[in-house]
């Protein structure tokens, strides 16, 4: 389905994120934002998320069968979050036949500063210790300057130190990290943590760009699970093989 197609239809969207510490709920149309929620609960999140969607589908007046599409943040992020989120969202798909579309999360924090930084930016988000997700983007249409990679805090600042151009740094790996990379990368302009949110308008203006399908949205990791990179530890306490745990991991 094209966008100009979805103008002629029902043109209600919502939009799920839960890419890091925050869950974030948008529902709109081209015209305007009819709904947004948000909340710090990510241990919690299937709790709060399913309801706070009926309350949204409720308060805009509108059923799930009257989306025109499900827009779900697919990563890189908290393997939680995203769980939760592409869970909700493939089963508004299975009860509804909602299409759905994904997108990715570090372009998405980039969107608002490309527009007035004159240099590169870099958004980093956190990983784990010293992990952190990063890509960079040339304003003002946020153009990437390659693929999301996790990489380590001393090679991103090595790869940023060689950078011709000024850098412009945003994300809560740079929040989590900011003695180290104020140490390592001093010409470097840092942005508070007011820009590491994404916000409401930006959601939904995404969504109402993207291309919707009856396909699953496949999530973005960019790194092992700490419990699959821990495997044999797990497995020895639970006094199983690492190949029988690793076979529950996929189920």
């Amino acid at each position: 389905m094209t966008y100009i197609d979805s103008c002629t239809q029902n043109n209600y969207y919502l939009v799920l994120n839960g890419a890091e510490d925050r869950l974030q709920l948008v529902i709109g149309s081209e015209q305007d934002v009819l709904y947004a929620w948000e909340m710090r609960a990510m241990k919690q999140g299937m709790r709060y998320l399913p309801p706070a969607v009926d309350q949204g589908l409720k308060a805009s007046g509108i059923a799930a069968g009257d989306l025109s599409g499900i827009a779900c943040v697919r990563g890189p992020g908290n393997f939680t979050g995203l769980r939760i989120v592409l869970s909700i969202a493939s089963g508004l798909n299975k009860g509804s036949r909602v299409p759905l579309a994904g997108m990715d999360y570090l372009p998405l924090l980039a969107k608002s500063p490309c527009r007035q930084a004159a240099g590169e930016v870099w958004v980093l988000t956190h990983a784990r210790h010293e992990l952190v997700y990063v890509q960079g983007f040339a304003g003002p249409e946020t153009t990437s300057l390659g693929s999301p990679l996790a990489l380590s805090l001393q090679d991103v600042t090595e790869m940023l130190a060689k950078r011709d151009t000024g850098v412009v740094l945003l994300g809560s790996g740079v929040r989590r990290n900011l003695q180290y990379l104020e140490q390592n990368l001093p010409e470097a302009k840092i942005l508070g943590p007011l820009w590491n949110r994404v916000e409401a308008e930006t959601l939904l203006r995404e969504a109402l760009n993207l291309r919707y399908s009856q396909e699953s949205v496949q999530p973005l990791y960019l790194r092992k699970s700490d419990a699959e990179e821990n495997i044999a530890k797990i497995a020895a306490k639970r006094g199983i093989t690492p190949d029988e745990a690793k076979k529950l991991l996929q189920h």
